[in-house]
C-alpha cells in the first residue's frame, strides 16, 4: 500500500502536507502511512479511496480494477 499511496499522491501533484490535509490527518501521520511504519485505520483507508479515487485493488495490489480504469478514462475525457 505504501508505494501505491506515494505514487498516487505524486501523480496528482500533491505534497505530503496537502495529502494529509485532504485526508484529515497530520503530515507526520501521513508520512507514517507512506513509509509503512503505521497501519491505517479502516476510516483512513476509505478516505484514501475517496481522496485519491482508488479502489481496494489499486491500493493494496497496485492492480487497477475495471471500475478505476473506467473512472480514469472518464476523468481524462472530461
Amino acid at each position: 500500500m505504501r508505494e501505491r499511496l506515494r505514487q498516487a499522491r505524486i501523480e496528482r501533484g500533491m505534497t505530503q502536507a496537502e495529502a494529509a490535509r485532504m485526508l484529515g490527518m497530520t503530515e507526520r501521520g501521513y508520512r507514517h502511512l507512506e513509509h509503512g511504519t503505521r497501519n491505517p485505520s479502516h476510516d483512513t483507508v476509505h478516505r484514501v479511496y475517496e481522496v485519491f479515487g482508488l479502489t481496494y485493488e489499486d491500493l493494496m495490489y497496485n492492480v487497477p480494477s475495471k471500475t478505476s480504469a473506467r473512472r480514469r478514462i472518464k476523468n481524462h475525457i472530461a
